[in-house]
């Protein structure tokens, strides 16, 4: 977080007017937010007994709490982009990068073999990381 402070500073100072102090600030406080649900408090939280090799709790918890922040006036769902519609053509525009990315994991799983992965890594793989870090794309 310091870091992300200290650039947004000195960004702030270098391009003066297109920085808001308050929205470094808010960003901040959001980070560590997030950072303090994703490790449980620092571990500071009990652990539920959720079995598994995941931290199910943390991603959970941090989905959660981001949701709870998004139905905040200040924010709100459609200004996170939240929101099922697409932006016309963007399928179009998307697929020839998701087949880059899915192309690019597919030359790296075969050059960097690993084990064969759990049921429970593939469904926490496939679910918790995205949605948990998609809810934040703040378009303002």
């Amino acid at each position: 977080m310091a870091l992300m402070l200290g650039a947004g500073i000195v960004l702030g100072a270098l391009l003066p007017g297109r920085m808001s102090l308050p929205w470094l600030l808010a960003a901040a406080a959001l980070v560590l937010m997030n950072d303090l649900m994703l490790t449980n408090g620092y571990g500071l939280f009990p652990n539920l007994p959720l079995g598994g090799d995941w931290n199910w709790q943390g991603k959970i918890l941090a989905l959660a709490a981001s949701l709870v922040v998004i139905a905040q006036p200040g924010f709100g769902r459609r200004e996170t982009g939240l929101t099922l519609v697409q932006a016309a053509g963007s399928l179009k525009t998307a697929l020839p990068v998701v087949g880059l990315y899915v192309g690019l994991f597919m030359v790296l799983a075969l050059i960097f073999p690993n084990d064969r992965p759990s049921v429970e890594t593939l469904i926490f793989q496939l679910t918790m990381p995205g949605l948990e870090e998609e809810v934040w794309r703040i378009q303002r």
